[in-house]
């Protein structure tokens, strides 16, 4: 587990969303409530961006979410150590 990342990412944040192209009424546009948790693949002023699998060795992920910072409601970034044991404890009751 040396390799593995050291810390994994929650974010909460609000986006809008739609349903358009089906119905064209545009009035379904809302703000909602997302949650992730991933590992943070990078940060810059204005976004942050999480992948599902993470190599300290690699530049390309499969899967990645760019998510606005001022679009950010909470955030909280866990050692991935620390993550782990608690997940231990929990499934074990």
């Amino acid at each position: 587990m040396s390799d593995a990342p050291e810390v994994v990412t929650y974010v909460h944040w609000r986006d809008a969303t739609m349903n358009y192209g089906v119905d064209e009424k545009r009035e379904d546009v809302k703000l909602v409530d997302l949650w992730e948790l991933g590992f943070l693949f990078h940060e810059d002023d204005e976004s942050i961006t999480l992948t599902l699998e993470r190599d300290k060795c690699m530049d390309k992920t499969r899967i990645r979410l760019t998510i606005p910072k001022v679009n950010i409601q909470e955030r909280y970034d866990v050692a991935l150590k620390d993550f782990l044991r608690w997940a231990k404890r929990k499934n074990n009751g």
